[in-house]
């Protein structure tokens, strides 16, 4: 069941579903204590619950619980704690804290090119995340550079009809469209 469809059934809106979940997650951490995996989903599923009623603080917060837990568990490089900074990323994002976001997208970059290489579909997301915030920030030609780059990437890995192709080939037209109007109104 989506957020969305939550919100609109028995457990009320969505601040009453965010209570819901506190309470499952501190019942959970007192039973099974805060490093069990159903902690850290029940902790991840409230931090997107959060970030979906824009109360980002709240979701940054326990976000970052998570990460400390999965770095402790698993150290600062495997997979599922990149995974973990890359949700505190898109979190500063959605917040539209840029700075702080093009700062972990920048950091995952270079850790998911080092531990899965340069074609794994994670770094390629990383690749076109840090190409958004680009853009968001007002650097149409550093997007338009780096989606281009991720969009010859996905096409070669994923295939030219793959959603995130596709998604890449948008966003390259998008920031194509920003570097245009502004070479028009100079």
């Amino acid at each position: 069941m989506t957020i969305e469809a939550s919100s609109e059934t028995s457990l009320g809106p969505v601040s009453q579903l965010i209570g819901t979940l506190r309470g499952g997650l501190a019942e959970a951490v007192s039973l099974l204590g805060n490093g069990h995996p159903h902690v850290i989903s029940s902790r991840n599923e409230l931090a997107r619950v959060c970030r979906y009623a824009r109360r980002f603080d709240e979701a940054l917060r326990l976000y970052a619980q998570t990460l400390a837990v999965q770095q402790r568990v698993h150290g600062p490089d495997h997979p599922v704690t990149l995974r973990a900074r890359s949700r505190l990323g898109n979190t500063y994002y959605a917040a539209r804290r840029y700075p702080q976001a093009m700062r972990w997208f920048r950091d995952i970059l270079v850790k998911r090119e080092r531990v899965l290489g340069p074609d794994h579909p994670d770094t390629l997301r990383s690749k076109s995340s840090l190409a958004n915030t680009y853009l968001a920030m007002g650097f149409p030609l550093q997007a338009a550079w780096l989606h281009e780059k991720t969009l010859e990437d996905r096409t070669r890995v994923l295939g030219p009809d793959h959603v995130r192709t596709r998604s890449s080939r948008r966003q390259l037209e998008v920031a194509r469209g920003q570097i245009q109007r502004i070479s028009r109104n100079r």
